[in-house]
């Protein structure tokens, strides 16, 4: 008992420990992060080239410096205890459904789209707020409601939680839209224990999609 009292004490404050980063996910994520890389130079530099002449890794560069910023950040907060993050999930997703409806109308439009907020040279997206605040809610949720995890409510309250942030992101951005779905999808199908349920949602979501493809609605709603 006192042995794994000490193991939940570590894994409460990861401070405390030693090991509070995982070097398997730092793998992966450092091998995502250089394909990321890679294919960005590949996309970008012709067009570098061109507008920043002598700068061939300008847009590169640029990335490299923000994944520089984001990986302290990402060490900093693996040391903070979740449960103190956890305290800024209700007022976090508030604040992020109404930067989403804010956001339609007075947002800078590009391409015909408003999905930025521009002060000067800064410019902010909500949609990636959105997606932390997301996770931060559902995992407040489905810590206070882990008790329903055999209950179907649990499923149906976790999509009615997603839905006031999901609609004014989708209706601006379609790709930010479906990442929410897949966040939530996947926190849902850990937290309950109806899994063949996901499973027949897959494949009738698949079947779906292959159906509005070959009559021409998926194209249809798309455009």
């Amino acid at each position: 008992i006192r042995e794994r009292r000490m193991a939940e004490n570590r894994f409460v404050h990861p401070k405390k420990g030693r090991g509070f980063l995982d070097p398997c996910l730092l793998l992966i994520l450092g091998i995502l992060l250089s394909v990321g890389l890679i294919i960005l130079f590949s996309a970008t530099r012709y067009t570098d080239a061109k507008e920043h002449p002598g700068q061939p890794f300008y847009t590169i560069t640029r990335q490299a410096v923000f994944l520089l910023a984001a990986f302290f950040a990402m060490l900093l907060v693996a040391r903070t205890d979740y449960h103190k993050l956890l305290k800024l999930a209700f007022p976090g997703f508030l604040t992020s459904i109404a930067l989403g409806v804010l956001v339609l109308f007075f947002g800078k439009e590009v391409n015909g789209q408003k999905r930025w907020f521009a002060i000067g040279p800064i410019s902010f997206q909500p949609a990636k707020f959105a997606k932390l605040m997301l996770i931060f809610m559902l995992t407040s949720f489905f810590h206070k409601n882990y008790r329903k995890s055999k209950e179907w409510s649990l499923i149906f309250m976790a999509e009615a939680n997603t839905m006031p942030l999901f609609l004014p992101v989708d209706s601006a951005n379609l790709s930010s839209g479906l990442i929410l779905v897949g966040i939530a999808f996947v926190m849902t199908y850990v937290a309950s224990e109806h899994r063949a349920f996901f499973f027949i949602s897959v494949l009738a979501a698949v079947a779906g999609c292959v159906a509005a493809f070959q009559s021409g609605l998926l194209a249809a709603v798309l455009d």
